[in-house]
């Protein structure tokens, strides 16, 4: 299979490219910027093929060539370097519009979308994203080449994220033994899920794709919430860390989401069960963190 993947050099885009190549598919990777490219372990890979994104002709041409049978859309821009307005809807809603429209044009197999979990109005960037699923909702109603399946992806984590992502914080954190980390009380529920079953909830979705229907929404979570306290005790206590945890030292963000957790009965239906509990998730997360 042909399958290109937008936010190919971001946390779930290199992950799902490694399995993709793995499983000897062809992959497209998409990205503002080819130059990154060249640092990724896979660059080398005789089935990668870059997609220079920059400018929308190059995006185009890109596309045209490829010519992918599938499209799997994970960039984004969560704004935790402080990007202004432009960049957010660029990255957000616009370049998703692009690829969408491209898929549209070229009569493609199936767009799946990785959404968010998150309430609309959490920030500018969960607005962004839910409107992007409510245009593309609206164009395949209407134009239904292209089969567009959106996935409420609920709170990952894994090896090699971003480390301004709060797990991966925590976990760099905890591992060099800082010596205290402020923190709100943790009250909050988060439905946490490794990124190896991430990867594989989002290929039962691919193995499926012709039993889902047009404009479906698939939520992806391990099922079972966890209080962030909770979540940062057991990272704490499974690598032995040192670091005070200071509950309660911090105010709960504006907006702040409470409860968070993914109904998981239709990726069941298709024979898929996460793999990874929190503490298993957690003592692999550590050990290969250690390796890299």
């Amino acid at each position: 299979m042909k399958i290109l993947v937008t936010g190919g050099t971001g946390f779930l885009g290199r992950s799902l490219i490694k399995h993709f190549l793995r499983s000897s598919n062809l992959v497209a990777l998409v990205t503002r910027d080819p130059e990154k490219v060249k640092q990724l372990s896979f660059y080398d890979s005789e089935d990668l093929y870059v997609i220079d994104s920059s400018s929308f002709s190059s995006l185009q041409n890109g596309f045209e060539s490829f010519n992918p049978d599938l499209i799997i859309h994970t960039a984004c821009c969560y704004g935790r370097s402080n990007e202004d307005d432009n960049f957010m809807f660029e990255s957000n809603y616009e370049f998703g519009v692009n690829i969408f429209n491209l898929a549209n044009n070229n009569s493609k197999k199936a767009f799946i979308n990785i959404g968010t979990s998150l309430d609309k109005h959490t920030n500018i960037y969960s607005l962004l994203k839910y409107q992007f699923v409510e245009f593309c909702n609206a164009v395949s109603k209407k134009k239904t080449d292209v089969k567009f399946i959106n996935i409420k992806l609920e709170h990952m984590y894994g090896p090699g994220d971003d480390e301004t992502k709060f797990t991966a914080y925590i976990v760099n954190s905890c591992l060099k033994n800082i010596k205290s980390l402020d923190l709100t009380y943790g009250e909050q529920t988060r439905d946490m899920i490794y990124i190896d079953d991430v990867i594989s909830g989002i290929q039962a979705i691919m193995d499926n794709i012709q039993v889902l229907k047009n404009n479906e929404e698939i939520s992806l979570g391990f099922g079972i919430a966890t209080s962030i306290q909770d979540f940062v005790k057991k990272v704490a206590h499974l690598s032995n860390s040192k670091t005070k945890l200071n509950f309660g030292a911090l105010d709960y963000r504006e907006k702040e989401m409470m409860h968070s957790v993914a109904d998981v009965s239709r990726l069941k239906q298709f024979g898929w069960t996460p793999k990874y509990d929190l503490e298993k998730g957690i003592l692999d997360y550590i050990e290969k963190e250690k390796e890299l």
